[in-house]
């Protein structure tokens, strides 16, 4: 399939006095070449980290993401 696809992604930050914030947790989609998608939702719910693990500047430490067929493991020219 050419597009997106992200299957299960979750993003959990580990805090320096022991705890940890989760924030994205199994997130699923598909989206196909040509087609747009919005992110909508209030401060702090993950729209940034969400955006910052497809363009491979974070990495997620769970699920997996392809972009046509091939898999994200970092920044690249064609995001």
């Amino acid at each position: 399939m050419t597009g997106l696809s992200i299957q299960d992604l979750s993003m959990r930050f580990d805090l320096p006095g022991g705890g940890a914030v989760q924030a994205l947790k199994d997130v699923s989609l598909d989206l196909k070449e040509g087609e747009l998608l919005s992110v909508l939702g209030p401060s702090g719910c993950g729209k940034t980290t969400l955006l910052n693990i497809v363009a491979g500047f974070l990495a997620p430490t769970e699920g997996r993401m392809t972009l046509n067929g091939h898999e994200i493991h970092g920044p690249d020219a064609e995001r």
